[in-house]
């Protein structure tokens, strides 16, 4: 097999398929770094403002407590859990149009947030981000310290991300797709499928064959059993969109169902009683 040497922002599937996702540039981190952090120091700042300073004098011991305490709680606690709990994204992340997904393109673990946190703690608030910064600028992702232990970098995310399908189900693999599995693809595998298939019309029929097989061979993985052998491989990115679009639509369509049964339960008098009556008697004068 011919090698060619991928991109310093490409992602390298388990198949050695190399796949574009662009990383963020240095500036647009700074940028969000400063907006995220400035929100963090000044609510730690409000914090400490509120501090009853007559008591902390008079007890070093409670005020040294208090003050680490509160800075582990901004300046640790809270970037990795609101990294993870928003997906690799944040107010500024979201403002500069970047997230932080995995090497492989995947959404961000817990456990790598906080590694990323605890890294962080050093490379940009002893430092005042003049660590971290030139790592950016360095690094060829534009990865920190953090990133680089944790196993992550930060890419330019859409501003939509959502994306309905304008495609069909090949003919050929009907009877393949009712039988096959999947589990969720990776977020940048998702994003690159959902390009192609988007902009495939405007690419070189070469270019087209190319990046077609590319990416069907990153797929299969995430699909069982194997197509039939012989698939074309852009048929076989359209099966796979489409049995994914299915999975995920009858899921939401499960939840929003859950959630109205629920709602009428909780709203329902219980035991059987019914509403009370009101009449629009008048009073007696």
């Amino acid at each position: 097999m011919e090698r060619h040497d991928a991109p310093p922002d490409a992602i390298i599937t388990g198949e050695g398929v190399a796949l574009e996702l662009p990383a963020a540039t240095a500036l647009s981190r700074m940028g969000g770094g400063l907006l995220d952090y400035g929100l963090l120091f000044f609510g730690w700042l409000f914090v400490m403002i509120q501090t009853p300073f007559d008591l902390l004098i008079t007890n070093d011991a409670l005020g040294a407590v208090y003050f680490v305490a509160w800075s582990a709680i901004f300046f640790w606690l809270v970037p990795a859990l609101v990294t993870a709990g928003m997906r690799g994204s944040s107010p500024g992340r979201a403002l500069t149009k970047t997230r932080v997904v995995t090497i492989d393109g995947g959404t961000v673990t817990m456990s790598q947030a906080f590694i990323r946190a605890t890294v962080g703690v050093f490379e940009i608030w002893l430092t005042f981000g003049v660590l971290a910064s030139v790592s950016a600028f360095v690094s060829k992702r534009g990865q920190r310290f953090g990133d680089m232990a944790a196993g992550t970098y930060a890419v330019r995310w859409p501003r939509y991300t959502s994306w309905e399908p304008n495609v069909s189900m090949p003919p050929e693999l009907l009877e393949w797709a009712n039988l096959a599995q999947s589990r969720p693809l990776p977020t940048g595998l998702s994003l690159n499928v959902a390009d192609f298939l988007k902009s495939r019309a405007r690419l070189t029929p070469q270019a087209r064959q190319v990046q077609a097989r590319a990416l069907a061979t990153a797929c299969e993985r995430y699909v069982s059993p194997p197509a039939p052998r012989g698939t074309d491989p852009e048929a076989f990115i359209e099966a796979v969109t489409i049995i994914r679009y299915t999975v995920e639509r009858r899921r939401y369509e499960r939840t929003n169902t859950r959630r109205s049964r629920f709602n009428e339960r909780i709203s329902a008098m219980p035991y059987g009683l019914s509403e009370p009556a009101t009449t629009s008697e008048p009073a007696n004068l």
